[in-house]
């Protein structure tokens, strides 16, 4: 592994320069006698790197250099078209470029171009479990160490990290009472929107635990669009998932209660709680990064408390104004 005293999480110390290499003026029976007979020292030969004076000028993979004509030059059938990372990269973005250009391996070089090494398949399958076993965990609102597994966390370790969410969803649990009380009178006039309750809600958690998860995976890019884009994006396809679920909550239950104006009441709760619970948990993210917070552990938990107290909310104020 590279030697460089970089941080552990850096594309640079990831890197190996345990690969084969050549020139682009090399034949490609050539290159393949030498893969042959140094292949004890190589770590990988998923593919082979073109440099010239230390530049990285094209890549091939082992299948191209067998299925080429041995007397061919590397320049014939190399790519030129390289994609690839700098010494201080981090890895989640790494893991992310090997899987949007659909690579095995992710070379690394200098701002100059110059070849530093590889980061292998098996370590961009290993970011890639680590990254989403950590944004598993954020999501419920644990956060671990780096070294740490939550397997190995004492008691009190998880019951701390665990506790405080699940107070928040109490309280959370608590003021929907409040609010179901508070609209007593609306219920008790017509008693078929108290069966409605449970599918609302879970239309607020859901729409906003898609959008919320979208959004702090965006977040997490280096080379992302403008947030107006992104969000404007968001709306678009929102409005189309509610104009949807509106319309299926609206012919379900007219057909199931014949009432015209419950199945209104709930076909625009659903399009309202669509776009309430987008905006939620696009907005959250954003605050929680803005103030340095990180957007994962702090939004996710509490994204999910105001969905559910903002969808119940909505529900009933419609359901006042309309009966």
């Amino acid at each position: 592994m590279n030697a460089s005293p970089r941080n552990e999480n850096s594309a640079g110390f990831l890197a190996t320069k345990a690969v084969p290499t050549c020139r682009a003026t090399d034949i490609a029976g050539g290159v393949m006698a030498i893969i042959q007979n140094s292949i004890a020292s190589f770590e990988s030969i998923d593919y082979i790197y073109v440099l010239e004076e230390e530049r990285l000028i094209g890549v091939f993979s082992i299948h191209e250099l067998f299925s080429a004509n041995p007397g061919a030059t590397v320049s014939d059938f190399m790519i030129r078209e390289v994609a690839y990372v700098h010494p201080h990269t981090d890895r989640d973005h790494v893991a992310q470029l090997a899987l949007a250009q659909s690579i095995k391996a992710v070379p690394v070089v200098e701002v100059d171009e110059v070849f530093q090494g590889v980061i292998l398949a098996d370590v961009v399958l290993r970011i890639l479990n680590e990254e989403h076993r950590e944004y598993l965990y954020k999501s419920t609102g644990i956060k671990l160490d780096s070294e740490d597994t939550y397997q190995n966390l004492s008691w009190f370790r998880k019951f701390e990290g665990r506790t405080p969410w699940l107070v928040l969803g109490l309280v959370g649990g608590i003021a929907a009472a409040l609010i179901v009380e508070l609209f007593e009178e609306t219920i008790a006039t017509e008693i078929a929107l108290a069966a409605f309750i449970p599918a609302v809600v879970y239309v607020g958690d859901a729409v906003g635990n898609q959008s919320e998860m979208l959004f702090v995976r965006w977040l997490s890019k280096r080379n992302r669009a403008s947030l107006w884009k992104y969000v404007s994006r968001e709306y678009a396809v929102g409005s189309l998932i509610g104009l949807v679920l509106g319309a299926l909550m609206f012919l379900a239950s007219y057909g199931w209660l014949q009432n015209l104006q419950i199945s209104l009441i709930l076909g625009l709760t659903i399009m309202a709680t669509v776009y309430i619970s987008i905006t939620i948990t696009l907005a959250l993210p954003w605050l929680f990064e803005k103030f340095g917070f990180d957007p994962a552990v702090a939004s996710g938990p509490l994204a999910t408390v105001l969905c559910d107290i903002s969808s119940l909310l909505v529900y009933l104020l419609i359901a006042t104004a309309l009966l």
